[in-house]
Order: C-alpha cells, then structure tokens, then sequence
C-alpha cells in the first residue's frame, strides 16, 4: 500500500497580540514557497526568502492550537474546535 504525503495540521482562534500580519502561505520540503491571496498566487525558490517564510511559519506554529502532527490527531483538541463551531452557529 502506498503512503499517503504526511501532514501537519495547526490553528489560531486569533493571531496573538504583536504577531506578522496574516499571510497565506505554504512551504514546501524548505525548498520553496507558494503565497497565495485573492489577486496573485506566487511561487519563490530565492533560498532566503525560503527561509524566512519558514522561520516565520516556525514562530506562529510554536503558539499554535496543534490539531495533526503525521499520523498522530488531537482528538481532544478537534472537539474544542467543533464545539466552538457549533456555539457560534
């Protein structure tokens, strides 16, 4: 059976005080850098913005409500966030 591509899963309720502005981004395998919004999506391979994008996901992810790491799920965790779903809907 083949494996599927592991992944990590994290969420912020709010971006805590002082934190980068939002920005949409991936990483990928620190070798490049997908950012996305509404009007353009741009890919970057420049080895120094690489590595900021990824300093910069490293922070955020360091403070971060962990929902997936690999094949290990915060179950706990996922039903918090349903159920804060389910109390603003």
């Amino acid at each position: 059976m083949e494996s599927l591509p592991s992944y990590n899963l994290a969420y912020y309720e709010e971006l805590p005080e002082n934190s980068p502005a939002k920005v949409n981004f991936l990483v990928i395998d620190n070798q490049e850098v997908f950012l996305l919004s509404n009007a353009i999506s741009l890919v970057v391979r420049q080895p120094d913005i690489v590595q900021f994008f990824s300093s910069y996901y490293e922070r955020l992810w360091s403070k971060a409500k962990v929902l997936k790491v690999n094949s290990d799920i915060n179950y706990d965790a996922l039903k918090e966030l349903e159920a804060e779903f389910e109390q603003r809907s």
